[in-house]
């Protein structure tokens, strides 16, 4: 059909490589094999020529329009920022879409999605629903490349069709930040829009790569609204081995652990300026005003996982949490509240309620012996101001 054809020759899909071949290898081939009609730019920055030359020879994958490019190895984050930059320079088509080498993009998903932003310029991004899958090899044992086939193919499905349609950049940043694990950043977008993006990390260079993935598609949120189209568009793979995010999982550890990384300060004042400067700009907001959007709206994002590496430690156990939770919501209760007020009461005067009780860290104690007698002398001269301090003197 002409509207299909004239949809297929307008999207380029970027595929960023870094080693594990067999998956690109793989990617290429099921893309033969449905004769993905887009065209595919290749930016490959992986430590040897391995998929220069899987991919060198054209009549492999005849049904497959794609541009191999042969980058410097990706040894930094640096050179993969680069290295992105660059391909998106030589990129022609107006829209691009971001691809990982163990997902599968669906052609008729990807279709629908650049019609869609074709006709309605308001919006930013476009995609679809994301499917998730696991392959088991058939056999035990042997390296993660099993992964790549077996036997035994499970996947699932989670329908979500809510877009981020608000007409502020403020709220669009909000509602995106509760909805993180929408794949956003694999949407189809304006090439034009991905490049200013892409320009913006090259200056920040964070050390980061979540945090990246959070600025990418926090600029889109705020450069226009996010469709959700009710048809399949992509699948990712869950059990892929060595990938980019899970090396730097490998390298600084979950959430938490990233927050501890020397880099993480410096990274994240980087976010905060591009997004608040972003922000400020669209929404004709103050910097202050926008830069307390920005962290607000990263507080949302970040709290669901912090809370699922703080429960994964051995300290944390079932007891504290409740405590926690009961704590903090006496707390968003009004001072005048009477359960607040009662316990309060109780935590205050019972001397065997630990003073850690409100962390959840231990609950009964015995009071120190002789506190009594010297805290005394202290809460006399507290009950009542000495004469000099009334005079201001």
């Amino acid at each position: 059909m002409p509207d299909a054809l004239n949809a297929d020759t307008r999207l380029t899909i970027l595929l960023m490589l870094r080693d594990r071949v067999p998956f690109t290898v793989r990617w290429m081939a099921y893309a033969n094999r449905v004769r993905l009609p887009f065209k595919v730019f290749i930016a490959d920055g992986g430590s040897d020529d391995s998929a220069g030359r899987a991919l060198g020879d054209h009549s492999r994958f005849p049904h497959v329009d794609y541009t191999y490019v042969r980058y410097p190895h990706d040894a930094t984050y640096a050179d993969f920022y680069a290295k992105l930059a660059d391909a998106l320079s030589r990129i022609d088509t107006p829209y691009v879409a971001l691809a990982d080498n163990d997902d599968f993009l669906i052609a008729d998903g990807v279709r629908q999605a650049i019609r869609f932003l074709a006709d309605h310029p308001e919006y930013a991004t476009c995609g679809g629903q994301c499917a998730v899958f696991w392959v088991t090899p058939s056999e035990a044992g042997g390296s993660g490349s099993e992964t790549l086939y077996g036997r035994r193919v499970e996947w699932k499905t989670s329908l979500d069709t809510r877009s981020v349609t608000d007409a502020t950049a403020r709220a669009r940043l909000e509602h995106q930040s509760l909805r993180a694990t929408t794949p956003i950043y694999y949407h189809v977008q304006r090439t034009s829009d991905v490049r200013r993006y892409v320009d913006a990390v090259m200056v920040w260079n964070p050390a980061d790569l979540f945090l990246l993935e959070h600025v990418l598609y926090s600029l889109a949120a705020i450069a226009g609204r996010t469709k959700q189209l009710d048809t399949l568009y992509i699948a990712r793979q869950w059990n892929s081995p060595e990938t980019i995010g899970g090396g730097h999982i490998d390298a600084f550890g979950d959430w938490l652990g990233r927050m501890l990384a020397p880099t993480w300060s410096e990274d994240f004042a980087g976010a905060v300026r591009i997004l608040s400067a972003a922000l400020a700009d669209r929404d004709h907001l103050s910097l202050e005003e926008a830069r307390a959007a920005v962290v607000a709206a990263f507080r949302m994002q970040a709290a669901p996982p912090l809370l699922s590496d703080l429960l994964k430690d051995p300290h944390v156990d079932v007891p504290m949490s409740a405590a926690v939770w009961l704590v903090q919501r006496l707390l968003a209760r009004p001072s005048t509240s009477a359960a607040r007020r009662l316990l309060r009461r109780v935590y205050r005067r019972m001397p065997w309620i630990s003073v850690d009780a409100v962390h959840g860290t231990e609950f009964r104690t015995r009071a120190v012996a002789g506190a009594a007698e010297d805290f005394g002398p202290m809460r006399e001269f507290l009950r009542e101001p000495p004469a000099a301090a009334l005079d201001g003197r």
